[in-house]
């Protein structure tokens, strides 16, 4: 079952960066800063290039707020239709970050059988910090609580990384620390969970009108 569970894991990854392409801010973000940083303060207020990056950098971070809160605003209305908000955020605003990456992940999995996937924050040592993954056991048990290295697997679609849960923090500890400007202090472990509220009506809506998120084959 290990190398079943983490091919499904790189099947959900491939799923979510191919059928909804859209844009991250945090991916975004070091472009900015590096520009940021190569300007000096009197050539960012006269350099064209600067300018027009700074004005479209920021532009970008309001239509992320925006698509975010529209998706809030009509979820608040009806908790149980959150998920197809997110498909409708990603589909229509093309925006997303790590923590929309992992709810699809575990939208795909849930929709596919797998009714123990949820999401989750990380930290390390007692901060949490800015990164969101999905979790699936692969005896079908409870996630939360029942976290163990032989049987969480970790899928993380926004760093393109599948791995049980032990190996994935001792892999990558390198690129979270880059990618989310953590200090390299204490270790990495889970901080909280979430799981969307499906109802079987809800996956079947999923199911039949975004066909696209069904495995094709048996993996």
């Amino acid at each position: 079952m290990s190398n079943n569970a983490i091919k499904i894991g790189q099947n959900v990854v491939h799923l979510v960066n191919t059928q909804y392409p859209h844009l991250s801010t945090s991916k975004m973000r070091p472009l900015y800063n590096n520009a940021y940083c190569k300007y000096s303060t009197q050539d960012k207020k006269i350099s064209t290039d600067y300018i027009n990056l700074n004005m479209w950098y920021k532009n970008f971070m309001k239509k992320m707020r925006e698509a975010r809160k529209f998706r809030q605003t009509y979820s608040n209305l009806c908790p149980k239709r959150d998920a197809i908000n997110l498909l409708y955020q990603l589909i229509i605003d093309k925006l997303g970050n790590c923590s929309e990456d992992a709810q699809l992940a575990e939208l795909i999995l849930r929709i596919n059988g797998f009714k123990n996937a949820c999401t989750a924050s990380l930290k390390r040592g007692e901060k949490e910090i800015n990164h969101d993954v999905c979790l699936f056991n692969v005896d079908d048990s409870i996630v939360k609580g029942n976290v163990k290295n032989n049987k969480t697997v970790v899928v993380d679609p926004w760093l393109g990384k599948v791995d049980f849960i032990n190996n994935y923090f001792a892999n990558n500890s390198y690129l979270l620390e880059r990618a989310v400007k953590v200090l390299p202090l204490g270790k990495f472990g889970i901080n909280t969970f979430g799981k969307f509220n499906l109802s079987e009506k809800i996956i079947q809506e999923c199911k039949e009108n975004y066909p696209e998120l069904l495995f094709k084959k048996q993996i």
